[in-house]
Order: C-alpha cells, then structure tokens, then sequence
C-alpha cells in the first residue's frame, strides 16, 4: 500500500501531518523574528547605519555596533546629544530614523543604570 492510498483510507493522517508542517513553519517564522527584533543580535550589530550632523549637515557611514560602543563609552547620554564630528569636535551625529535614536539611548542608559546596581544580594541561608 502506497501513501497516496494510506492517506485516503486515513484522512485524519494527512490533516496530522498538514498540522505538524504548519507547527514548524510558524515556529520557525517567530523564531526568525524574534531573533531580528534583539538589539544585541550579531547581525543587527553589523547593520551599517548612516549618521549625520547638524551642524555642517556631512553624513558618516558606520556600523551600529561601533556607534553603540562609542555610545556606551559615553558618561552621559541624553537624546539631545549626539556622537561627535570628527570636523567640528561638537557632538551633533544622530541617526536619521529619530525614534531608532531614542530608542537606543534610553537602552543604554537602562543598561548603565542596571550595570551601576551590581550583582543581587544573595537570600539569607535557610534556617536548619
């Protein structure tokens, strides 16, 4: 018996498998997603980013894992305050895309904030 014939004596068969193609497609499809949406994926971190400066409108090109470095090498960041012009020394570089800059720095500094708190005392020893 073939499995054209298995499955048109089972039909519940072929409805399995179909459900269980479809499982993996969509887990698949939210595993990828997800992975795309962490701001410290290694992929996301080589995306190349253009930043430009206000003050003599010159655009630089670099990758965000470099500008998020330089970001978080920073004491204070404020979404008013940019990466500085290697012309100008002032620091007047944003990204382009406004709410991915803002985004950005109130990550980092959430991270500082978290990073600044130090490890979680640990519980006191249950009593014996």
């Amino acid at each position: 018996m073939g499995l054209r014939e298995t499955i048109n004596q089972k039909p519940w068969l072929g409805w399995t498998l179909a459900g269980v193609f479809l499982a993996i497609g969509v887990s698949y499809f939210v595993w990828v997603r997800s992975a795309a949406s962490d701001p410290y994926n290694p992929e996301r971190l080589q995306e190349i980013v253009t930043i430009k400066f206000t003050d003599d409108n010159s655009t630089m090109q670099i990758p965000r894992g470099r500008l998020e470095k330089m970001l978080a090498e920073r004491e204070q960041l404020t979404e008013s305050e940019g990466i500085t012009n290697p012309k100008t020394n002032k620091p007047t570089g944003f990204l382009y895309n406004e709410a991915d800059w803002k985004e950005m720095v109130n990550r980092i500094n959430a991270d500082k904030a978290a990073g600044m708190k130090g490890p979680e005392p640990k519980p006191a020893p249950a009593p014996k």
